[in-house]
């Protein structure tokens, strides 16, 4: 496989392990629990090993991946040490390109192997590997895991049985490899794994605005970033959600009130809060406020317990009549009965 690609100075040389003899896949299934899959991308495997492709019904209709049969191009071995893709037979390359530049491959047991050309080997007739190296001295045929990676966006995942390629932005499997005598063999390519990110994303606004919900009601902007760097897919801008709307608004319009005053003290509102879990510095666990509704002037006065209330109301009606030489006219509370208990307190019609 090959190294780092790191080149001397004296002789720059590419170096992959030596296979002897290139090893056939056999046809045995894979067994069929394995960590770490999903039930669709098992069921996916499962169908294309039998060969049945991923037009099973089990697997959800919008998620069915359709793979190739099989491979026109030889059984490659996946190789997680080498740096580019080789191939044995140089004649496979489409439109291939004669090596002038590169360094040869130095394979262990220390025989120099010559590239001979480049270009992009075909593995089905919509499928090919770019940058693939013609390398007949050569005895195996190498898709290198970096390379195919940054290629196709996508991951490889080696299992005990087998190993899946699952492009990064759907998580769709697009490749299976199959373990046989320790080397993964690459057996099967999606063929539409490219057009299926456009599928799921379709062109319509409809599909637009279930993006933009999906996203968590994402901007206009960002979600048109997305589409065209990472989708893929036309974005069609609309205006059309209205919890966005309603989102945006500072608050919904209040209705006028009927209730005025015409000078300070002519009413208050009072409203006690509490019991709080955690309790003051002094122990206090609920609040009485006290708001002027001419001035909005607020007073709150912490309590202990709700039975303060009467002497907090008591103290404050005395204040505001030692305090500006005026009495409160009316008093608006809630239905609290700390408040009802002093009926006898307040003069009649507050």
């Amino acid at each position: 496989m090959a190294n780092d690609g790191n080149k001397s100075d004296s002789n720059s040389s590419y170096s992959v392990h030596h296979f002897d003899h290139p090893r056939m896949v056999s046809s045995a299934h894979v067994q069929p629990l394995v960590n770490g899959l999903t039930e669709l991308q098992l069921q996916q495997i499962l169908s294309i090993m039998q060969g049945n492709g991923a037009s099973q019904s089990a697997a959800p209709k919008a998620n069915n991946v359709n793979f190739s049969s099989g491979l026109s191009a030889p059984k490659l071995i996946t190789d997680g040490g080498a740096t580019n893709h080789i191939t044995s037979s140089p004649s496979l390359l489409v439109n291939s390109k004669e090596n002038t530049s590169l360094p040869s491959v130095v394979m262990l047991n220390g025989d120099q192997a010559p590239i001979i050309s480049t270009r992009n080997l075909l593995l089905s007739p919509i499928i090919c590997l770019k940058n693939v190296f013609g390398v007949p001295s050569c005895k195996v045929d190498l898709m290198s895991v970096s390379q195919v990676t940054r290629e196709l966006n996508c991951s490889v995942t080696f299992f005990p049985q087998l190993c899946i390629l699952q492009d990064l932005m759907t998580g769709m499997t697009i490749g299976l490899g199959e373990q046989q005598d320790g080397i993964y063999y690459l057996v099967s390519m999606n063929k539409t794994h490219k057009v299926y990110t456009i599928k799921a994303a379709s062109t319509s606004n409809t599909s637009s605005i279930l993006l933009h919900k999906r996203l968590g009601h994402l901007s206009s902007s960002r979600l048109d970033f997305m589409a065209k760097n990472l989708l893929h897919f036309p974005f069609k801008q609309n205006n059309d959600c209205i919890f966005c709307a309603l989102a945006k608004q500072s608050r919904l319009p209040f209705s006028t009130s009927s209730i005025s005053s015409d000078k300070p003290f002519e009413l208050i509102h009072c409203d006690i809060w509490g019991p709080f879990k955690v309790p003051s510095l002094s122990g206090a666990k609920y609040f009485l406020t006290i708001v002027d509704d001419f001035s909005r002037f607020t007073w709150v006065f912490l309590m202990h317990h709700k039975s303060e209330t009467k002497k907090f109301l008591t103290n404050f009606f005395s204040y505001v009549k030692t305090q500006f030489n005026t009495t409160i006219t009316n008093i608006r509370v809630d239905n609290g009965r700390e408040f009802f208990s002093m009926r006898d307190f307040f003069p009649t019609g507050q």
